[in-house]
C-alpha cells in the first residue's frame, strides 16, 4: 500500500487545504476590512472639512451681516439726531420771531 492511497494521507491533505484556504480568506476579509476602514475615514475626514468649510463662510457671513445692520442703524441715528436738531433749531428761531 502506497502513502498516497492511505486515507489518513488524504484527510491530512484535505485538511492542510482547508487550513490554507481559511489563512487566505482570512487575508482577503483583512485587506478588504482595511480598505474599507480607509473609504469610511477618508469620507468622514472629507465631511468633517466640508463642515468646518461651511461654518467658517457662515461665520464670515453672519459677522459681515450684523456689521453692515450696526452701520445702517447707527446711520439712521445720526440723521435722525440732525433733523432733530435742525427741527429744534428751527422752532428756536420761529419761537424768537414770535416773542419779538
Amino acid at each position: 500500500m502506497e502513502n498516497s492511497d492511505c486515507p489518513h494521507t488524504m484527510r491530512m491533505g484535505s485538511h492542510e487545504a482547508r487550513i490554507t484556504a481559511l489563512e487566505k480568506g482570512m487575508e482577503d476579509l483583512e485587506s478588504s476590512l482595511e480598505s474599507k476602514i480607509k473609504a469610511v475615514r477618508l469620507i468622514a475626514e472629507n465631511s468633517a472639512q466640508k463642515l468646518w468649510e461651511d461654518k467658517a463662510s457662515r461665520s464670515g457671513f453672519i459677522k459681515g451681516m450684523h456689521m453692515t445692520a450696526t452701520l445702517i442703524g447707527y446711520t439712521i441715528i445720526i440723521i435722525a439726531l440732525l433733523l432733530a436738531g435742525k427741527f429744534t433749531g428751527a422752532i428756536e428761531s420761529v419761537l424768537k420771531l414770535i416773542r419779538v
